[in-house]
């Protein structure tokens, strides 16, 4: 039986086959957890408080196969690296990130890439002053329907290549709050956003911007684009 196999760390997780609810209590473990993920049939993940997230969280939840993960209340304030956390979760219908702390955090590649089922996402809570890399954070978020992105603090990013790619459901998509000093490349940022009808980019600095290729490629419904500061003066791909 599945407590068997775990009873060496039972402790930090309870396991309710009932309703395939995985409870994480204590120090979260990047290895115990794709224990639980190979061994167990497990549709959502809930964190208890007092359960803490490890410093390096990057694929902590990838690949996992479940609908729900709800980590309003761990303890994220070690958490350093996100890369790919929550990549290929492609059944996931619900994330619950609302207390998560970012503050320490520079790298958020391909943090929910090929969460296809997922149709929103509230990231209101993101501390995003230290990321200088938010390359492909969205891509294959093909579900999507909205995305808030008000609150992120974009002036530290310099990699912005394929963050939408492929998000072929929004349909609007508001970035007049970014401000963007170092971004250096925004190559198919927008690429196959195939129902995206208007984009406001209108605060864009792109004075440092070297690569913007692909950068609108496939995005056949686009009407109308905010485009009144950008700078391509320093851009050395725009195929």
């Amino acid at each position: 039986s599945n407590s068997s196999v775990f009873a060496e760390f039972e402790s930090n997780y309870t396991f309710d086959e009932e309703t395939g609810t995985l409870t994480l209590i204590g120090d979260i473990n990047k290895d115990e957890l794709s224990q639980w993920f190979r061994h167990s049939d497990i549709k959502h993940i809930v964190a208890a408080p007092g359960s803490k997230l490890p410093e390096f969280s990057d694929f902590l939840f990838s690949r996992f196969a479940g609908e729900s993960i709800d980590l309003s209340n761990a303890d994220s304030s070690d958490v350093k690296a996100v890369r790919c956390m929550f990549s290929y979760c492609e059944n996931l219908l619900s994330l619950d990130l609302i207390n998560f702390n970012t503050s320490k955090i520079q790298n958020m590649q391909y943090m929910f890439s090929n969460c296809k089922s997922l149709r929103s996402l509230d990231l209101s809570s993101f501390d995003t002053s230290n990321v200088t890399t938010l390359l492909g954070m969205f891509e294959y978020c093909s579900s999507l329907e909205s995305l808030d992105l008000s609150s992120f603090d974009t002036s530290s990013v310099v990699y912005m290549a394929t963050m939408f790619f492929g998000c072929s459901s929004l349909t609007s998509l508001d970035l007049s709050s970014f401000h963007i000093p170092n971004a250096k490349y925004m190559g198919s940022m927008f690429y196959n956003c195939t129902n995206l009808k208007s984009i406001n980019m209108s605060n864009f600095e792109t004075k440092n911007v070297i690569a913007m290729n692909a950068m609108f490629e496939n995005c056949q419904k686009l009407e109308s684009i905010d485009l009144s500061n950008f700078d391509t003066s320093n851009v050395t791909d725009m195929s």
